[in-house]
């Protein structure tokens, strides 16, 4: 376990194991729902997101924020495989979601930081982070950790009875392979 401080208090972030993959799939559809989320618009199986998370290559980690061992997660991070196409194994996907009654305490950006600091010991050369243009935070957040927008994809993302657009950011990152 890694052990972050934040706000005096230690966040413990551990990997994500397949018996989280109940709290994970609620937090995720909890974003889905309130429109947060750029997955959707429906919301994601138990088994879809166990396939996306645990059937990757071995460079592909998921991490998990929570009270305690045998509590329910709080908080999910994972580098998750943005496409399916071996050529792109070295370019991951950043995500993070956290429950909405834990927020507000630093598990997503003590989630996101260790991604960020496992992602090049894992070998990526590229991070993408795809995000809806609202909240601001999220942006300023890309542009303070060296992400760098890629583009925009105007009206894909169905969200209740308006199509809203979605952002890319990539980072580029140093000591990989």
């Amino acid at each position: 376990m890694n052990a972050l401080p934040i706000r005096r208090q230690s966040i413990s972030i551990r990997r994500l194991e397949p018996r989280d993959i109940g709290s994970a799939a609620a937090i995720y559809n909890q974003a889905i729902v309130s429109g947060e989320s750029t997955y959707g618009p429906d919301v994601i199986s138990e088994e879809r997101l166990r396939n996306e998370l645990f059937d990757a290559p071995p460079q592909f980690e998921s991490y998990a924020c929570d009270g305690n061992d045998d509590g329910p997660v709080y908080g999910w991070a994972a580098l998750a495989r943005h496409t399916h196409r071996d050529i792109y194994d070295t370019v991951a996907e950043l995500m993070v979601f956290v429950s909405a009654e834990h927020r507000r305490r630093g598990l997503g950006r003590a989630l996101a930081e260790h991604a960020l600091s496992r992602a090049p010991q894992l070998g990526f050369r590229v991070l993408l982070l795809i995000v809806q243009p609202e909240p601001a935070f999220l942006l300023a957040w890309a542009m303070r950790h060296d992400f760098r927008s890629a583009g925009r994809l105007s009206g894909v993302l169905p969200v209740g009875e308006r199509w809203q657009d979605i952002l890319v950011f990539e980072r580029f990152l140093e000591g990989s392979r």
